[in-house]
């Protein structure tokens, strides 16, 4: 199984949902107790209001800024009892500029709303809501996020694929850590000018 197990308490990050995150996504494999299933349990939420995304309404993924909250189409319940180990990949992601709201399941559009933004910009907190109320009941595992809003063929991708990272010339090395490092994609023994100052 593998992920951090979550059984109260909660994860503060500093990222700021009106600064940082005034367009993100927001990503997580999640394995949800099954103790209760009309228990409410964040995934995502805020040091104060904002934010809070999970599982809420008896088993949907929801969708929701403060007094914004909209659940996703797939009922987990049913969902999950046919799903041979329990886990699944849930997103979320909003547009400040376009004020739209999305969730995936399993890297497929399970929802789109129009929202107004988080009304509070505060940390993001991860595995309860509202300064640490509702919190997560379950395993949690690759969390993501981005300052920017992914498409529906990058969601899918890192559902199905797990996180991208290019390695072109597949020695091992991840293409941006070798462009830093060495100022190209081949050059492997120091040589590359990375900062291109003339010295390598």
């Amino acid at each position: 199984d593998g992920g951090l197990n979550f059984s109260g308490g909660h994860i503060r990050t500093g990222l700021n949902s009106h600064t940082t995150l005034a367009k993100y996504t927001l990503a997580a494999w999640i394995k949800p107790d099954r103790d209760n299933d009309g228990a409410e349990r964040y995934v995502f939420g805020q040091e104060s209001q904002g934010i809070h995304h999970g599982i809420r309404r008896n088993m949907f993924l929801e969708h929701a800024h403060w007094g914004a909250d909209d659940p996703a189409a797939t009922h987990l319940a049913g969902y999950l009892n046919n799903d041979a180990d329990g886990w699944i990949h849930a997103t979320w992601t909003y547009d400040t500029d376009s004020r739209i709201g999305q969730t995936y399941l399993d890297g497929v559009k399970d929802g789109e709303w129009n929202k107004n933004r988080p009304n509070i910009g505060n940390g993001l907190i991860i595995g309860a809501r509202n300064g640490g109320s509702e919190q997560y009941r379950g395993q949690i595992d690759e969390v993501a996020v981005w300052n920017r809003v992914l498409t529906a063929e990058e969601v899918n991708q890192i559902a199905t694929e797990g996180i991208f990272v290019p390695d072109t010339d597949e020695d091992g090395l991840f293409d941006p850590w070798e462009i830093k490092n060495f100022g190209d994609i081949t050059t492997t023994d120091g040589s590359g000018d990375a900062d291109n100052d003339g010295l390598t």
